[in-house]
């Protein structure tokens, strides 16, 4: 299997560079636990009112996991996250 991929750089980075190691510490810890839902997994950062609240606005289910949200949706939560 063959593929293109054709990107281009944003014009202002969507992490900023003092918050990347962050960022990729909340990936690592949405991907690398044993819980299957992220309502699970972020069950100590986030409340389940806030949890729900963020699925209903940023359109993820209650139950998702890791691999169905978007890359958008995971700049969303981490968002949230930092403030």
């Amino acid at each position: 299997m063959k593929a293109i991929l054709n990107g281009r750089s944003a014009p202002v980075p969507l992490v900023r560079e003092a918050d990347m190691a962050l960022y990729e510490c909340f990936i690592r810890y949405g991907f690398g636990t044993r819980c299957r839902s992220l309502k699970c997994i972020f069950r100590s950062v986030f409340t389940y009112p806030q949890w729900k609240h963020l699925s209903a606005e940023m359109g993820f289910s209650l139950n998702a996991t890791p691999t169905d949200l978007s890359f958008e949706q995971w700049l969303g939560l981490f968002d949230c996250f930092q403030h």
